[in-house]
């Protein structure tokens, strides 16, 4: 099965729009301690989280998964700015290959969602998408 957050992480990565504003701080899962406990937060940071999802297509080993991009920011404009870019570098994504992954489709399925981290009074941006992928490794 292809790890599909990390073939997301890829995406973002790559965009031009969302690496003009964190370089290379896109994350799975979770913000890493060299992160987090590093001094650097509140900055521009993606987190993208797993949501819950199901299997569309046994046959062709199609995943539905829905993906949480957590968009963070020294304040709430800078992780709202942050959320847009990420949502245009989603929107896009038709039958996309990346390291060995095939995703079909990134749909948003959430209007974006403002909060601040209870624990820590951070800025966060965040939207669903519905992403749609081939489970198994292209070759």
């Amino acid at each position: 099965m292809q790890d599909i957050i990390a073939g997301m992480v890829d995406v973002l990565q790559a965009d031009s729009g969302v690496s003009a504003l964190v370089g290379t701080r896109v994350f799975g899962l979770e913000l890493p301690n060299s992160e987090a406990g590093s001094g650097n937060m509140p900055r521009q940071n993606v987190v993208l989280r797993l949501a819950g999802g199901t299997p569309l297509d046994a046959s062709v080993k199609t995943s539905k998964q829905l993906i949480d991009a957590l968009c963070y920011g020294e304040t709430p404009i800078e992780a709202e700015t942050l959320r847009r870019a990420v949502h245009d570098a989603l929107k896009p994504l038709n039958n996309k290959s990346i390291n060995n992954t095939l995703i079909n489709v990134a749909i948003p399925v959430s209007n974006p969602i403002f909060y601040r981290e209870q624990d820590t009074d951070w800025a966060v941006s965040m939207q669903t998408f519905e992403v749609i992928y081939q489970e198994t490794a292209l070759t």
